[in-house]
């Protein structure tokens, strides 16, 4: 798991606070591989444990990781 600290907006498209307007907000990215069978109970767990029910919880992405591998050895997998 990667964690980022990132700057961005999404359906909401920023805030506005008084006379100031922030189209950009401080948030939080993560990336997650892990292997087909563990999809839906990672993404399960993602939704329990991230979801509020307000707007701005965020979005999940999954994708094919089609390679991996360690630099240093060049071991190829997860």
């Amino acid at each position: 798991m990667t964690k980022w600290d990132v700057l961005g907006r999404g359906k909401q498209q920023g805030v506005q606070v008084g006379d100031h307007f922030y189209d950009e907000l401080a948030k939080c990215m993560f990336m997650v591989v892990v292997e087909d069978d563990q999809v839906q109970a990672v993404t399960d767990s993602i939704q329990a444990a991230a979801s509020t029910g307000f707007p701005g919880d965020g979005r999940v992405f999954v994708t094919n990781v089609e390679s991996a591998f360690t630099l240093r050895t060049g071991e190829s997998g997860l």
